[in-house]
């Protein structure tokens, strides 16, 4: 999830994801895409329900590393 887009921005987002996910059920993995890279931005992302963090410039590794972290052991099926 980019943390900066126009309409709404990631954290928006994010909270209205998670709201949707009360009344539906099931979990969808977030992971927060953003230039800001101080330890109260990440805490910031994770109270708005992000599970993962990754800074940009976007490193191919690390966005790997979240990815494999939060989808370990999860079925594609939970995410719809």
């Amino acid at each position: 999830m980019d943390v900066q887009m126009s309409e709404m921005d990631g954290i928006e987002a994010t909270i209205a994801i998670r709201a949707r996910e009360k009344i539906t059920g099931g979990h969808t993995p977030v992971i927060a895409l953003t230039a800001h890279a101080m330890l109260r931005d990440r805490d910031r992302f994770r109270g708005a329900g992000m599970d993962g963090y990754a800074s940009k410039p976007i490193q191919i590794e690390e966005l790997e590393r979240e990815i494999v972290r939060l989808t370990a052991g999860v079925n594609s099926e939970c995410w719809r």
